[in-house]
């Protein structure tokens, strides 16, 4: 199964492993951001 690519976030940029059920997604702040939250 294919997944949809994950959202965007303002001040910060989302890379994945794959577009297939199981893969991850990771997102990274730019610098000046910081990130909240875990999901």
């Amino acid at each position: 199964d294919w997944c949809p690519d994950p959202p965007d976030i303002n001040g910060g940029v989302v890379t994945t492993s794959g577009k297939r059920v199981g893969s991850t997604a990771t997102y990274t702040c730019q610098s000046g951001f910081i990130l909240f939250g875990d999901n």
